[in-house]
């Protein structure tokens, strides 16, 4: 398990941080402090998708962007949280207070043989959405 620091004070602009970035991000210290949020294969990777969708709310400021690429297959773990379906997870955001500004449902097949009988339909589902101010 890695145990999340604060990066190093720098003028930087991008922070990348191998850890559970909902302990990490859900910090007084960290509320609002993005103008935008990008996920990539990240928001079912929680056991509880509304709590990663809660975090990038906490620390995305009002008039931030959020951009999301990657699928929904969810956790597996016994203790895991609500699966939504993607039109569920679109409704929470304006829920929440966003705009979605586009949204993408697309099914890829990298991960499967094109001429087998037996496969998994995958999606990928993307979406650009702006929190109101």
């Amino acid at each position: 398990e890695v145990v999340p620091q604060a990066p190093a004070a720098t003028d930087a602009t991008l922070v990348l941080c191998q850890a559970d970035a909902t302990a990490f991000y859900c910090t007084a210290h960290q509320r609002e402090a993005f103008d935008a949020v990008v996920t990539c294969y990240f928001i079912d990777m929680p056991k509880c998708v509304t709590e990663c969708l809660d975090m990038v709310d906490h620390v995305l400021r009002p008039g931030g962007v959020w951009v999301n690429l990657g699928p929904l297959h969810y956790s597996m773990a016994d203790d895991a949280g609500p699966e939504l379906s993607y039109t569920e997870v679109l409704q929470y955001l304006q829920m929440r207070g966003y705009e979605v500004l586009s949204d993408v449902l697309k099914e890829v097949t990298y991960s499967r043989d094109q001429g087998s009988v037996m496969y998994r339909e995958q999606y990928i589902v993307a979406w650009s959405a702006l929190r109101k101010p």
